[in-house]
């Protein structure tokens, strides 16, 4: 397209005698890209030029270089004796002078040597592997589907494969004191669950797992044991004391005894310690968004905790969670376009209080409120294992749902169902917004006090939050609210960086001071949500290169930098001036020079619409650059370039990609980036090249340092 100015992020573009617009047109010497009034200090086209306008003499040729090297040779970062070496023998080399720009271009090949060696199969390899994994950018945060994935129920299926729940170990059935303890006192002992056992063992008969499930129908009957190796395990009564209580907490404490002594789940109370037994401590702390108090079982606390038996790596969960359900909900627009669905939820009430614990274990978590000791029959929030006993017995539920009631879609997360059926709008779902109609997903803006925040407290907490000084604490709240809110906003990432970077080696009392990158950040961040709607699912595609709208490749080096599209068959040069220090860090200049491409991209296609996004991508070399464009997590010297283009992108609704490319395959951006723009042109005759000059106030205020930042 033909271009007469344009405005990027760092520089502009101009047309005029200092770079042809016309593929056919050829500088001439007068016409070179390196100005007549200055010369590059790496550049030895630029010595050539020299050597042509000395009248000197080549000994007064050899004291001007060595002159200007004594100069340069800091801002280079090589020695003066290397390039009066090059030098002299650009000298040797004056015989034959060269009569136009292509002729010098073309003499001095050697004298320009390629700055990309070849790579080995193995280097290769890691291009490769690390394109695949860009293809899913880190800062998504796995909200990306490939075009035609199926609806699977991945917690149902997971039965299929589950290990079955583990018996009680052969040592714990020979722990005489415990034992003899449960058999004298049968009335502290006893199996509580509301769940009609028989009726779910019928319900799972053609379950092919059979293993799990007659683990699961013995667990329900006898009680489970929390997969802990308790070899260790004193047999002797050992005693922890509760958490502090103050009046408050201790009244708090005897309410929910009588409420779980009501329901079975508390034995009646006995005045001391019976062999083999052993306490966990309690405490009582608020629930979120609340001045409600909760009841927690600690089983981390004491030289006995019963946490410390229980491998970690044997209870891993796996929580069906947004992305498959995104998953599904593109699965069913796809095969019901014009329906209109509901999204409907329910969740179990207690959920961990409902499953009995085996009489070995009951004995082994006893507690103390005012004085008595009570069994605790049940499975408690406080225990390792918990999450996995629930989720694997939710998970032969949701199968038996698909199977016998013929639901296509149910997912669970923790004690929360969720399905989708026809007719109906917005549901929240574990503290975000889902829309199964205008298929998105968003923070609920108006939701009650719960898991997570809604999206109204969260910018009011923020908003306030920069004119005082708050206890490290007060920041971790917020920002836990707001690393829940990248879910759904994941562009907005960076910008919670430095505010992680002040607190991080302090104390939870300390009142770190809110300094001006801190308060723009967050500024930008709020911004940055406020103006979002989310996630929308019918384009949150997974592409790739052959889905790309707009290609381009970059590179830079420590004088410059360039890219060119193959989309557009524009091409850019930027020289870096001399004299200045804002460019000698090389992977700054890449990401530059990818930031810059990306900003052109903006700049010189349609703004896209948000259910078509469009796709830009951009190869570069540098692999700290396609990390960078990733993950998110610049260093501080990047993180006002990357929140720049990242409002660039929200606001002209672009989902980019960075794709590593070998050096040298990156040829042409090469080239560019080195100012042989004649050795472009015999290369690539149709692209149209354009000179762009750097804005270094801008460019200064990008690098301006950053208080308290490291990442």
């Amino acid at each position: 397209m033909p271009l007469k100015s344009l405005t990027i992020v760092g520089f502009s573009t101009t047309t005029g005698p200092f770079v042809s617009m016309q593929a056919t047109q050829t500088l001439s010497r007068s016409e070179s890209i390196h100005s007549s009034n200055s010369t590059c200090n790496l550049c030895l086209t630029c010595f050539l030029l020299v050597w042509e306008r000395l009248l000197s003499g080549l000994a007064g040729f050899r004291e001007v270089v060595k002159s200007r090297l004594r100069d340069q040779r800091q801002s280079a970062g090589i020695g003066t004796t290397v390039l009066v070496a090059v030098a002299t023998t650009v000298i040797a080399a004056s015989s034959a002078s060269p009569s136009n720009t292509d002729s010098i271009n073309a003499r001095n090949t050697h004298l320009h040597p390629q700055k990309k060696r070849a790579r080995s199969p193995e280097e290769s390899l890691v291009s490769e592997v690390a394109n695949k994994r860009a293809r899913v950018p880190k800062w998504t945060r796995g909200f990306v589907w490939e075009g035609d994935e199926p609806n699977i129920n991945p917690s149902a299926e997971a039965s299929l494969t589950a290990k079955p729940f583990p018996s009680v170990p052969i040592h714990e059935r020979k722990n005489l004191p415990a034992l003899h303890t449960i058999l004298k006192h049968r009335h502290l002992f006893k199996i509580v669950t509301p769940i009609n056992v028989t009726r779910f063992e019928e319900h799972l008969a053609d379950h092919p797992n059979r293993a799990l499930v007659d683990s699961a129908c013995r667990g329900l009957r006898e009680g489970f044991w929390p997969y802990a190796h308790t070899e260790s395990l004193t047999e002797e009564i050992t005693e922890v004391e509760n958490h502090p209580l103050d009046e408050e907490k201790l009244q708090f404490l005897e309410h929910q005894r009588d409420v779980e002594m009501g329901l079975g789940r508390f034995s009646p109370p006995f005045d001391s310690l019976l062999p083999g037994m052993h306490t966990t401590a309690l405490g009582a702390v608020p629930k979120p968004h609340s001045e409600k108090l909760r009841l927690i079982t600690d089983q981390s606390k004491g030289a006995f905790a019963l946490n410390q038996f229980i491998k970690h790596d044997e209870i891993a969960v796996r929580y069906d969670n947004l992305h498959d359900l995104g998953r599904s909900l593109r699965a069913y627009r796809r095969e019901e376009q014009n329906a209109r669905l509901v999204l409907w939820k329910t969740d179990i009430s207690q959920a961990f209080r409902r499953i009995p614990m085996h009489p070995l274990w009951q004995i082994k978590q006893i507690i103390k409120i005012a004085n008595h000791f009570h069994v605790d029959r049940c499975m408690v929030f406080g225990n390792s294992a918990s999450p996995h006993i629930w989720c694997l017995l939710a998970a032969l539920v949701a199968w038996i749902a698909i199977k016998r009631l013929q639901l296509r879609t149910l997912h669970h997360y923790m004690d929360d169902y969720w399905s989708i059926a026809l007719f109906g709008e917005t549901l929240s779902i574990i503290g975000f917004l889902v829309d199964v109609n205008a298929m998105t997903f968003t923070m609920d803006k108006d939701a009650p006090s719960g898991k997570s925040p809604p999206l109204t407290r969260l910018l009011e907490q923020t908003r306030g939050f920069y004119h005082i000084r708050h206890p490290v604490r007060t920041w971790q709240r917020i920002l836990g609210w707001a690393n829940w809110a990248l879910n759904v906003f994941p562009l907005a990432k960076p910008a919670l960086h430095s505010s992680y970077s002040k607190i991080a080696g302090k104390s939870p009392a300390a009142r770190p001071y809110i300094n001006a990158s801190v308060k723009h950040d967050l500024s930008w961040f709020l911004n940055i949500i406020n103006s979002s709607d989310g996630i929308y699912l019918a384009s949150a595609d997974i592409w790739d290169e052959k889905d790309a709208d707009a290609v381009v490749f970059c590179d830079a080096c420590l004088t410059g930098l360039g890219f060119w599209s193959p989309t557009t068959k524009d091409a850019f040069y930027m020289r870096f001036p001399i004299g200045t220090n804002l460019f000698s860090d090389i992977y700054w200049n890449e990401t530059f020079a990818v930031t810059c491409a990306f900003q052109y991209i903006a700049d010189s296609f349609p703004p896209a619409q948000v259910l078509r996004p469009l796709h830009a991508l951009a190869h570069t070399d540098s692999m700290d650059t396609v990390e960078l464009f990733s993950s998110l997590r610049p260093q501080p010297k990047f993180v006002a370039m990357i929140l720049d283009i990242m409002s660039h992108f929200q606001l002209r609704h672009i989902s980019h990609r960075v794709f590593h490319i070998a050096g040298e395959r990156n040829v042409i951006a090469d080239l560019l980036s080195r100012g042989l723009l004649d050795e472009v042109r015999r290369k690539r005759p149709d692209l149209k090249i354009h000179s762009v000059s750097p804005d270094i106030s801008h460019i200064t205020s990008l690098q301006r340092p950053r208080k308290g930042s490291s990442f």
